[in-house]
């Protein structure tokens, strides 16, 4: 099964990101982009992969003493960026900033628990962001174009963070399983975690 663990968010924050969505998927008039549904998106800490079965009640166990210290993290709504540049987009993204200093250790011991059980560590520094959406491959986009319009925009929308619910704490961790399908993932959460406010 497909796994990897992250932090559910805020109702609120759905709401903005749906708002957030409206207005790019107006800017990509051609659908060079696979925009994400706002109530899926989820802030990953760590993406394992594929786990068999049988090792998931561990990585639940390495997973509560990793996370059993940790309150939860104050975090607020970015901007609007790219990977690998705005000017080559294959994935877009609004950023996530936090008020505090909680959520790099708590993805730290995360990325702990799953290397003491063989997980290869992340490479690159961690750097939370929300993807709301994937350039198509341009043989598959209408009209044959890749995501330079959506890319264009981007720079254009400097105040679509400003609405934005005030910094809040995301208490929700969840271990969650993807179901990849044909119109796109299904996420299931298969343990869940309340993370203390104070």
């Amino acid at each position: 099964m497909r796994l990897f663990v992250a932090l559910l968010l805020d109702p609120a924050w759905i709401e903005t990101l749906e708002q957030v969505l409206r207005q790019l998927r107006a800017l990509d008039r051609d659908s060079s982009v696979r925009w994400v549904d706002a109530r899926s998106i989820h802030l990953t800490l760590k993406f394992l992969g594929e786990v068999e079965e049988p090792r998931v009640d561990e990585l639940i166990e390495r997973l509560d003493a990793a996370v059993a210290t940790r309150s939860a993290p104050r975090l607020a709504l970015g901007g609007l960026g790219a990977f690998p540049t705005l000017k080559r987009p294959r994935v877009i993204w609004i950023g996530v900033e936090e008020d505090g200093r909680r959520l790099a250790p708590l993805q730290s011991r995360i990325e702990d628990a799953a290397a003491a059980m063989g997980w290869e560590r992340e490479r690159r520094a961690f750097q939370p962001h929300l993807t709301l959406g994937r350039a198509r491959d341009p043989r598959r986009s209408r009209g044959g174009r890749t995501s330079a319009p959506v890319a264009s925009h981007l720079a254009a929308l400097p105040g679509i963070a400003v609405a934005a619910p005030a910094p809040s704490l995301q208490t929700r961790l969840a271990l969650v399983r993807s179901h990849l399908g044909p119109g796109g993932a299904r996420y299931e959460s298969l343990h869940r975690w309340h993370l203390p406010e104070t």
